[in-house]
């Protein structure tokens, strides 16, 4: 069934045009998400106490009319698919009067704190959730980005222990940020491009030194993240879904 949060964007929220960023619509789902999972005791919390996490690989994200600031957004998920690894999450986002703004959809796996291993999906969480196809951006699947060409431009940056989440990980929508500010000038405000896609593969964590590489395609612009193990992240704009 799903599961329905409201959000007022505050002034951190806000790009140019005091429309609403990219950064803060994902974070809007992501929280959505956890309430939901808390709601059946399989959240932060509830995972936490088994010794298990949720952990992000994929999100995409398409708006269709930016948010603005001032007004209040309705934030809906359902869990469209899970199997006996992965977790697919479809989200709305929705203004006062119920126009729809903007789709996501994302991709989930269960770990162990511990250690970090992958682990099968819980069975209490395939009874919790069923699936719910046709919400979101419903025709997703995870896929590999295609080759760009050579890179652009590059950057080195160290990760500092403000950016990494609950598990000492850079936090998924930490990439998001360092993407942006490779993107040249000429591409605007970088958190207000209407079509974003962005995979996880490798985590970094705080002390680790990454490297951000920019390649432009007709259209848009890749930034893949570069940590101690190879690619950590790959971050696309502008690429139609």
């Amino acid at each position: 069934m799903g599961f329905s949060a409201v959000f007022r964007p505050g002034m951190e929220d806000l790009g140019a045009g005091m429309l609403v960023k990219n950064r803060s619509l994902l974070r809007f789902c992501e929280d959505t998400a956890g309430f939901h999972t808390d709601n059946e005791n399989v959240g932060l919390r509830g995972m936490g106490e088994r010794g298990l996490a949720w952990v992000m690989l994929a999100w995409d994200l398409a708006v269709y009319r930016r948010p603005a600031y001032g007004k209040d957004l309705t934030v809906t998920t359902r869990v469209r698919q899970t199997n006996r690894v992965h977790s697919w999450r479809d989200f709305t986002i929705t203004g006062p009067g119920g126009d729809l703004l903007a789709e996501a959809t994302s991709r989930w796996i269960v770990v162990q704190t511990k250690d970090h291993a992958v682990v099968p999906m819980p069975e209490d969480i395939l009874r919790r959730f069923p699936e719910e196809p046709g919400g979101g951006l419903a025709g997703w699947r995870a896929r590999r980005l295609d080759d760009l060409p050579e890179p652009e431009a590059q950057a080195t940056t160290g990760i500092r222990r403000s950016r990494t989440d609950m598990l000492g990980h850079l936090h998924n929508l930490e990439y998001l940020s360092m993407a942006e500010d490779m993107l040249p000038a000429e591409a605007g405000d970088p958190g207000l491009i209407d079509v974003v896609t962005l995979r996880f593969r490798n985590e970094v964590r705080a002390g680790d030194t990454v490297r951000c590489v920019l390649s432009s395609f007709e259209g848009g612009g890749r930034v893949d993240i570069l940590g101690p193990k190879g690619i950590s992240a790959s971050v696309c704009f502008g690429r139609e879904i």
